[in-house]
């Protein structure tokens, strides 16, 4: 009896659950077949297909987008190419025997843009943006997108490419030492610690990745393994095998990052085989230990797993929303490889031309919709580079007024975050504020003058002296305020 009232409960609730996935689906079918383009003329700032990240499923769905002849815009998110701009050789890429990841992202920018070039009308012309969406309103269609510096557009179909995030430790000295120690980049810090000792923390292929260009600077490179195998693929171990300067330590858990001065000096370590804890010394810590989807922009919007990636619907790169797709990382905790991904990005290009057509916008319409389509602003002027210690000390320690000061590196991810930020705060504040870069990469003497051990990092002067210095990236609103600061008249 009591297993027959466990097959009716069964039965019950499969009944349910199918009649819910059967509202959704005819919901869904239901806003598609009642959304036509009629519907954007009279809008302004029109975008027929909007795509949010710049790694290799929004770049190919760049791609597949112009080539397509459908006007697009590329938002280039705060983490511009994506996580392959972190790697370095990369053996698996197809087409290529060897290349390295920034190479990749630059092949795929650089087609973006010939293609680009060769679109003689808006109508299939495609375009960058260095702004940050801030929100999305899927309740009407067309979808309003609002974005940081006060845009609004609305996008015919949105194709969602923004990739992961390193995930952190979360243990005591990981925020206290954050880029004074910590960081999640070998690329973009590696070569602060040329001859030192470094550890990497995690057991996959991004910790087998770090190590491998770790080993180009540090002397010693200790991978720091939870359980008593690495997750790695067997090429990368091997690669890690045939470098001398690369140890790996199984069964411990890194529970705490000491330093002293301001400077990373060891790592807390316990070994779940012998049940000690013990310090191990070293210099910096490479975090490796995996990624969460970049979903918190559109968690409230369409359907997402427990673990926050995006859900699709059957073989396609459909969302549950009509005209909403997804791609690459942010929608794939299985596979998460990088040609994975572009092959993603173009079946969500080719998914979004799909629901195009399938509304009614073809080459007439879209003629009818050009003098609305949304026009990007120009790009600003390149800002002065620093290019020795001497002109540091004349254009800053004998100057006048506030400057601001932004380090960076070349393949280093967050500083092209801040990159556009830092561009749009000298227009704000020209006239007031002087603004000057550093290439670490190209200036090696004056990053070790003033002791830069991780990039970005800005620092400002008042009259020629320090007044502050911030290790990390910032977004607009933030970094005006940290500018605002050092403007109050002088009493």
């Amino acid at each position: 009896m009591l297993n027959y009232k466990n097959f009716i409960v069964a039965m019950a609730l499969g009944l349910a659950l199918s009649l819910v996935m059967l509202v959704r689906e005819c919901s869904s079918n239901s806003m598609r077949s009642s959304v036509s383009i009629a519907d954007a003329i009279g809008k302004e700032n029109i975008v027929p297909i909007v795509i949010l990240g710049t790694g290799p499923a929004g770049l190919s769905s760049a791609i597949y987008a112009t080539w397509g002849g459908v006007r697009a815009l590329v938002f280039r998110g705060p983490l511009p190419g994506g996580l392959l701009t972190q790697t370095s050789l990369v053996e698996n890429w197809p087409g290529n025997k060897s290349i390295q990841g920034p190479d990749i992202i630059k092949n795929m920018q650089d087609q973006v843009q010939w293609l680009g070039q060769k679109a003689k009308d808006v109508i299939n012309q495609i375009d960058f943006i260095d702004d940050t969406v801030t929100s999305i309103n899927l309740a009407r269609w067309p979808y309003e997108i609002k974005t940081a510096n006060g845009a609004t557009m609305n996008a015919l179909t949105i194709i969602i490419a923004t990739g992961a995030t390193p995930k952190m430790l979360g243990i005591p000295g990981e925020q206290e030492y954050w880029k004074n120690g910590v960081t999640t980049c070998a690329v973009c810090d590696g070569p602060f610690y040329k001859n030192q000792d470094v550890v990497v923390v995690g057991g996959g292929d991004s910790a087998a990745e770090e190590a491998m260009q770790l080993s180009r600077h540090a002397k010693n490179i200790t991978v720091l393994v939870r359980k008593d195998t690495m997750r790695a693929s067997p090429s990368m171990q091997e690669h890690m095998k045939q470098s001398p300067s690369i140890k790996v330590i199984y069964n411990v858990e890194v529970k705490k990052i000491v330093g002293a001065e301001g400077d990373v000096n060891g790592v807390e370590i316990y070994n779940s085989k012998t049940k000690e804890t013990s310090v191990l010394p070293t210099n910096g810590v490479f975090l490796a230990i995996g990624h969460t989807p970049n979903s918190e922009l559109v968690k409230s919007v369409v359907a997402i797993d427990q673990d926050g990636y995006i859900i699709l619907k059957d073989r396609s790169q459909a969302t549950n929303v009509p005209g909403v797709f997804a791609a690459g990382d942010v929608a794939d905790k299985v596979y998460r490889q990088g040609g994975v991904a572009s092959g993603h990005g173009i079946q969500a290009a080719l998914d979004a031309i799909g629901f195009l057509t399938s509304i009614g916008y073809n080459t007439k319409m879209a003629n009818e919709l050009r003098s609305s389509f949304y026009a990007t602003q120009k790009k600003g002027e390149v800002l002065r580079t620093l290019s020795s210690v001497d002109d540091f000390d004349k254009s800053v320690l004998g100057s006048k007024g506030t400057t601001v000061i932004k380090a960076w590196r070349t393949g280093c991810q967050p500083c092209v975050e801040l990159a556009p930020v830092f561009e749009r705060a000298a227009e704000k504040y020209a006239g007031k504020v002087t603004f000057l870069e550093i290439d670490t990469g190209a200036s090696p003497e004056l990053s070790e003058k003033l002791h830069i051990y991780g990039v970005p990092t800005i620092f400002v002067y008042k009259d020629g002296k320090m007044a502050s210095r911030y290790s990390g990236a910032m977004k607009d609103d933030d970094f005006s305020a940290y500018v605002d600061q050092f403007l109050n008249p002088a009493k």
